[in-house]
């Protein structure tokens, strides 16, 4: 499930939002998949009772907006009968739950892009770099897989502007989006489905034995892996005649110069062309490019609450010069960058922003970051440029899940709720006696203070027996704190937040009803007369519902995405 786990509540959540969107068919459809895992088309109309005709339209709809995935599994062939292939669909739990963040992304995109316009004809036309950017983002996630021609069509609606006049524009924005990494190719429905994690048997890797079932699932699976690589190669490749038409108007982009050596080979390359014969291809909203960006602001914002300025406008610089090496959206370290090569990339954003202010000395800054006790840098050696650095976003968004996970527990349990909680996370375990003690609190109080953390699920008890039978009392008992295992509980709770905020909406919806149906029909002047008060209380019930669930999301991101 690309590393989200299946929650309940975030299985509800995104139920509830496919029926909000697409009806009951479709969440009908949706919550087959997520409850059991990938299907066929007959095992679906097995599971929902659906005509085929209807599951076929439901299946055509989630698939449009990539909230499921299809997969072509051909069996092995016997000397019985042919291969046989048959289409699989699986639900996409993260796309699903990416729906909360569309604000932000349009959001994310519009800033990124702020500024001047690419060329003079933006300024003719009372349009920034910006307002483009979020045309075409805002039309990819509403209708999902588009083609070129749809999605210029559509941001030019969306931006009042005839699409003749406005295709060049467009067609120039929409280049440096894939460039960028925001959009990416949609997956055709003809690659195999992913090889499922299996765990060895120890560290020693052997080959399969020939003419074995082994040797068989193996080339199956390293005939899947080849396929799905084959993706990841034209992800991101251009049609021609869009890089054509870029080239003669000169926004196009140069042929590929020698990069600067950062520790490894960039993990995107230059953009590459289709061939003559190209076909008709989908485009979408590349929501791990998102996600990773969002990641490395949620990382800066960090350093600075904890550092300072000057401290997040290195890790800034230092995150622009590595941000196209890095291959995951949660990968643990940056690639290596020599000091030299931080100053250049300060110099370069201190140009191109000008809210942009850099530290007087660059040296000072990385060695106190690497000298810092969260250390969100790390010295990685010595090179040509001076010496290298690494950022640890790991280990920035751990203390960040630790900072939240801390807000949580002091709202609902106090101060000495904790204190507790601080003093079984440093010390790793302790028995009942010793908490007491070291919080400096009454036995009884500390007692009833472990047990509700308990009971909510970020404290565990570890039960050490002193004897084989274990019995109650020969065994010792000690309170600890599992990090992970109390940032899962609280995401979990999270998801069910957001659920809840998500009902409430649509129970004001439908408690105003009536009024929303008269302002629908043209009657908004009389409805102000005499429903005034109601209507200025339900607008500013949305607002705040709005703004929690945006909340809501940031939080769930850090804990989940990040």
């Amino acid at each position: 499930m690309n590393g989200i786990n299946k929650d309940p509540f975030a299985c509800k959540l995104a139920c509830h939002l496919v029926k909000a969107q697409f009806g009951d068919i479709c969440e009908t459809t949706c919550c087959c998949l997520l409850d059991r895992g990938m299907l066929s088309a007959f095992d679906l109309v097995r599971s929902t009772g659906f005509k085929p005709s209807q599951l076929h339209s439901a299946l055509l709809v989630l698939i449009q907006h990539n909230f499921v995935n299809c997969y072509l599994e051909t069996e092995e062939a016997n000397p019985r009968r042919p291969p046989v292939s048959q289409t699989l669909y699986e639900a996409d739990l993260p796309a699903i739950l990416q729906n909360l963040r569309k604000p932000s992304l349009l959001v994310h995109i519009r800033d990124e892009s702020s500024g001047p316009a690419v060329a003079g004809e933006e300024a003719d036309q009372g349009l920034s770099a910006g307002e483009v950017n979020e045309a075409l983002m805002k039309m990819l996630l509403e209708q999902g897989r588009l083609n070129l021609d749809q999605v210029i069509a559509a941001a030019a609606q969306n931006l009042e502007q005839p699409v003749d006049e406005a295709r060049e524009l467009l067609q120039r924005h929409f280049l440096g989006l894939v460039q960028k990494r925001y959009i990416e190719r949609a997956p055709g429905c003809h690659e195999p489905p992913p090889v499922p994690f299996q765990h060895r048997k120890g560290n020693r890797k052997t080959a399969p034995k020939p003419g074995t079932a082994e040797e068989a699932r193996h080339q199956a699976q390293q005939a899947k892996a080849l396929a799905r690589a084959e993706y990841e190669k034209e992800r991101f490749k251009l049609p021609s005649s869009l890089m054509q038409a870029a080239r003669e108007d000169g926004a196009g982009p140069e042929p590929p110069k020698k990069k600067r050596r950062m520790g490894g080979s960039t993990a995107t390359g230059p953009v590459k062309e289709e061939d003559a014969t190209e076909k008709v291809v989908l485009w979408r909203v590349n929501r791990d490019e998102f996600n990773k960006r969002l990641r490395h602001a949620a990382c800066i914002d960090m350093v600075q609450q904890k550092n300072g300025p000057d401290a997040a406008a290195i890790l800034r610089a230092m995150l622009h010069a590595t941000q196209s090496y890095e291959t995951e959206s949660k990968a643990p370290q940056s690639k290596s960058v020599s000091q030299d090569e931080v100053i250049s990339f300060v110099r370069e954003l201190e140009a191109i922003d000008p809210d942009y202010h850099p530290p007087d000395s660059v040296p000072d800054v990385l060695r106190e970051l690497s000298d810092d006790a969260l250390q969100p840098v790390s010295y990685t050696g010595e090179g040509p440029g001076g010496s290298t650095y690494c950022v640890n976003m790991a280990a920035i968004i751990r203390h960040k899940r630790l900072l939240e996970t801390d807000a949580v527990i002091r709202q609902r349990f106090g101060v000495h709720g904790l204190r507790l909680f601080r003093l079984l996370y440093l010390h790793r375990q302790l028995e009942q006696k010793q908490i007491a003690e070291q919080a400096m609190l009454p036995p009884k109080d500390a007692k009833e203070l472990v047990y509700r953390l308990y009971r909510a699920g970020f404290v565990s008890l570890q039960d050490i027996p002193r004897t084989t039978d274990h019995a109650p009392s020969r065994t010792l008992y000690t309170w600890r704190v599992e990090i992970d295992a109390a940032a899962d509980k609280l995401a979990s709770e999270l998801y069910k937040a957001a659920l809840n905020v998500c009902l409430r909406l649509d129970f004001e919806y439908q408690r105003q009803k009536d009024i929303l149906d008269l302002v629908n029909k043209g009657m908004a002047q009389a409805v102000q007369r005499t429903h005034g008060a109601q209507l200025q209380k339900f607008q500013q019930t949305l607002i705040h519902l709005d703004s929690a669930l945006l909340r809501l999301d940031s939080q769930i991101a850090v804990f989940n995405d990040f």
